[in-house]
C-alpha cells in the first residue's frame, strides 16, 4: 500500500512539474496575426532578444495572401519595426529617388508595435504607398495605433514630396516642392 501511495505521489509531483514547466513557456510567447491588403511579399523584424550585426539577417514572417501569423518567445517588453523587403513587389512602400540608389527613411514605411510576454496583437490594414495597417489588442498597441494613422499619412506625404523633388528639373518645381515640404514639417 505504502508503494501506491508513493507511485501516486511521484506521478502527482510529475504532473504538477509538467504544467508549471509548460506555463513557463506559454507565458512567454506573443502571438502576432494579421491581415494586409496589398501586401505582396513577406515581412520582416529584428527580435528583442536577439543580437543582430550588420551581416545577421532579421527575422521574417511568411505573407500568404496578405494574410501571416508569428508566435515567438519574448522576454521582455519591447517595440519592434515590422517592415518590407525593399526589393520586389513592396518596394512601393519605399520612398526610392530618382536614380533608385537608397530611400528617404519615413516610418510609414514600416510597422510599430509593442511585443511583451503572453501579448496577443492583430494587425489590420492595407499596403498603399505607405502602411495604412495598425497594431491591436493591448493598451499600448491601441495607444500606437492612435497616434499613427493621425501621423502616417503626414509622413508619408512628406516622403512623397522629398521623392517628387529629386525629380523635378524646373528648379521654380523644385522650390515649391520644398516650401509644401516646409509647410507639411511645420503642420507636424
Amino acid at each position: 500500500m505504502k508503494n501506491v501511495h508513493k507511485l501516486v505521489l511521484v506521478c502527482f509531483l510529475a504532473l504538477m512539474s509538467f504544467k508549471q514547466n509548460n506555463a513557463q513557456k506559454t507565458d512567454n510567447t506573443f502571438t502576432l496575426t494579421g491581415e494586409i491588403k496589398g501586401l505582396k511579399g513577406n515581412l520582416y523584424f529584428r527580435h528583442p532578444d536577439k543580437e543582430y550585426n550588420r551581416n545577421t539577417p532579421s527575422d521574417s514572417i511568411v505573407v500568404k495572401n496578405g494574410k501571416f501569423k508569428l508566435t515567438t518567445n519574448v522576454s521582455k517588453m519591447a517595440m519592434i519595426r515590422v517592415f518590407p523587403s525593399f526589393k520586389g513587389p513592396d518596394k512601393k512602400l519605399s520612398k526610392i529617388p530618382k536614380g533608385g540608389r537608397g530611400y528617404f527613411p519615413v516610418k510609414c514605411g514600416a510597422i510599430m508595435l509593442y511585443v511583451s510576454p503572453g501579448a496577443n496583437i492583430t494587425i489590420k490594414g492595407e499596403a498603399k504607398d505607405f502602411f495604412d495597417a495598425y497594431p491591436s489588442g493591448d493598451a499600448f498597441n491601441d495607444g500606437l495605433a492612435k497616434v499613427n494613422k493621425l501621423m502616417y499619412p503626414m509622413y508619408n506625404k512628406m516622403g512623397n514630396l522629398a521623392v517628387e523633388s529629386t525629380y523635378a528639373e524646373d528648379e521654380a518645381k523644385k522650390e515649391e516642392i520644398e516650401k509644401n515640404l516646409k509647410l507639411s514639417l511645420k503642420n507636424l
